[in-house]
């Protein structure tokens, strides 16, 4: 497999970091405006709706060009899979441990304030295990961490998933984005959907198939054309377009949402600019997605309530910066810790 080129290479990082900020969009409202009528709502609507939106899709699809780059070499499986235990497992179960442990010591410490027993309304051994992230049918407790647990399972299930995509071709990615959108038509609460939106999640298996496809030729970036301008600005007003039908309460918003993501997506790749940022800077990511929501649970403590515009400003403002600044801090002050913290990253 050929070297990627420097300037794609420097877009991926630099866009990377970006699209952690986008997340931090996502995980902001607290509790969650729920009133089409106040400018909150709207807000929330319009920045975590829609840009907040881009950035896991575009870390899965990163993650399945960058492992299909691997495939048929000898032992490819075997050598990606040992390499996502460090990058993937380690990270996600002491994260969520670190997480459940700081929660826990608040509810202990709220429980002694108001003259309970510490351990009063702790979780059963059975929600203990979905707190961990094992249970296979909901998000784990520190929810950003669904995304590394489902993309183990992708990288666990790619020596079954990349030659049925050699075989099959883009209708593999075509049905899972199919599946996907009718998921979100349907809502159901079952225990099916819920384990294939919560736990393997479709939406995500799409994107890395996307990316996979990518690197194997199956699907080629498309050239800088009228269509394809076309398609991204389509993709992108159905994204907005589809904010407004979730505030009448339209019941296919969420179908629309899914099927103009990936076009939405694609034009912003190609709105993002050529630059190059230090690497420095850019391998932070991965620890400013995972720290974000320990920033925003202290922002939380001390904000709940203020949904207002203003206050979600700064709370989005200083949870991004509270974040980059414990990453740049453990990397500096705690290498070794950092290094198997973030799975080497």
């Amino acid at each position: 497999m050929p070297l990627l080129d420097a300037k794609t290479s420097s877009k991926i990082a630099c866009f990377g970091l970006v699209c952690a900020f986008f997340v931090v969009m996502i995980h902001v409202p607290q509790p969650v405006p729920s009133d089409p009528a106040t400018p909150a709502w709207w807000l929330v609507r319009l920045s975590a709706g829609t840009l907040g939106r881009l950035g896991v899709p575009f870390y899965f699809v990163v993650s399945g060009f960058f492992l299909a780059r691997h495939f048929g070499e000898p032992s490819w499986w075997r050598r990606e899979m040992a390499k996502r235990v460090k990058s993937l497992l380690v990270p996600f179960f002491l994260w969520l441990l670190l997480w459940n442990a700081a929660e826990g010591a608040l509810a202990a410490l709220s429980n002694l304030r108001s003259g309970a027993a510490a351990t009063a309304g702790f979780p059963s051994s059975a929600a203990l295990l979905a707190r961990l992230g094992i249970y296979p049918f909901d998000y784990p407790s520190n929810i950003p961490l669904w995304f590394v647990r489902s993309l183990f399972l992708y990288v666990a299930a790619s020596g079954v998933l990349l030659p049925m995509l050699k075989k099959v071709g883009l209708a593999l990615p075509a049905a899972l984005l199919a599946l996907s959108a009718a998921l979100r038509l349907v809502g159901d609460d079952s225990c099916a959907c819920r384990f294939l939106t919560r736990f393997v999640s479709v939406h995500g298996l799409f994107y890395f198939m996307a990316g996979a496809s990518l690197s194997l030729g199956i699907l080629r970036m498309p050239a800088r054309n009228a269509l394809f301008a076309f398609l991204g600005v389509a993709g992108a007003a159905g994204l907005f377009a589809s904010q407004f039908l979730a505030a009448r309460d339209v019941a296919w918003w969420g179908a629309l949402h899914e099927l103009s993501l990936p076009f939405a997506l694609l034009a912003a790749w190609r709105a993002f600019p050529d630059v190059s940022w230090p690497r420095s800077l850019t391998s932070l990511t991965f620890p400013v997605y995972i720290l974000h929501v320990f920033a925003i649970r202290a922002l939380d403590i001390a904000m709940y309530g203020n949904i207002s515009c203003p206050g979600l400003v700064f709370k989005f403002f200083a949870a991004s910066a509270a974040a980059l600044g414990l990453a740049a801090a453990s990397r500096t002050v705690l290498p070794r810790f950092h290094s198997f913290a973030f799975g080497g990253r």
